[in-house]
C-alpha cells in the first residue's frame, strides 16, 4: 500500500482512488472538528469532499469508482474546517484533475496544442496528411518554408505556455497550493 500524503495533492487522476492525510494541532479531528473541501472550475463543475477522523487527523479518502464521474480540468480548492459554531478557511490552493486516459474518447488538446504538435511533426518529416494540410493564415504548413515554420513554432510554443499561465492564473495565482498558518504567541 502506497504511503498517504501529508498535504493535498497537486494532480489526481479521474477513475483513481484520491488520499491524503492533513494533520493541524489547531483543528484535531479527535476533539470533533471537521475538514471539508470545495473545488471549482472555470464552468460549473463542482465537487465537494468532506474528510473523516483518523485519530486527530483527517483523512480524504475517494474511491475510484466516485471519482469516475468527475470532470478533468483545474479546479481551485477551499478547505475548511468546521465545528460548531466556529468555521475557519485555513486551506485553499489548485489541484489539477487529469482525465483518466483510458477511457477518453475525444483529443483532449486545445487548439494551439495541435498545431503546435502539427507543426513539430512537419518540421520532423513525419506529419499526417492532415497535420501538413492545417493551414496558418492562407498556407498550409506543407508548404511553409523552413524558416517561416521555425517562426510559427516559436508564435505556438508560446501561444501554449501562455495558456496554461492564464488557466493557473484564473484560478488563483502560480502557486498549486496555499496553507494558512500562525505563529505561536504573535497577535
Amino acid at each position: 500500500m502506497a504511503t498517504i500524503p501529508n498535504i493535498e495533492p497537486e494532480q489526481v487522476t479521474v477513475g483513481a482512488t484520491w488520499q491524503w492525510e492533513i494533520s493541524d494541532s489547531r483543528y484535531p479531528a479527535g476533539d470533533g472538528w471537521v475538514l471539508s473541501y470545495d473545488l471549482l472550475d472555470n464552468s460549473t463543475n463542482q465537487i465537494a469532499i468532506t474528510a473523516t477522523a483518523n485519530g486527530d487527523n483527517h483523512l480524504v479518502d475517494i474511491a475510484f469508482g466516485t471519482t469516475a464521474g468527475y470532470t478533468a480540468g483545474t479546479y481551485r480548492f477551499s478547505g475548511v474546517f468546521t465545528k460548531s459554531p466556529d468555521k475557519f478557511a485555513e486551506r485553499e490552493g489548485c489541484i489539477v484533475v487529469l482525465a483518466d486516459i483510458g477511457t477518453v474518447t475525444t483529443d483532449p488538446s486545445s487548439t494551439s496544442q495541435a498545431i503546435l504538435a502539427a507543426i513539430n511533426a512537419v518540421i520532423a518529416g513525419r506529419a499526417t496528411k492532415a497535420q501538413s494540410e492545417i493551414t496558418l493564415g492562407d498556407i498550409a504548413l506543407k508548404l511553409l518554408s523552413p524558416q517561416e515554420l521555425m517562426d510559427w513554432l516559436t508564435f505556438y510554443e508560446q501561444r501554449v505556455d501562455s495558456d496554461k499561465r492564464a488557466e493557473r492564473n484564473a484560478l488563483g495565482g502560480g502557486n498549486s497550493r496555499i496553507v494558512r498558518g500562525y505563529a505561536a504567541g504573535v497577535v
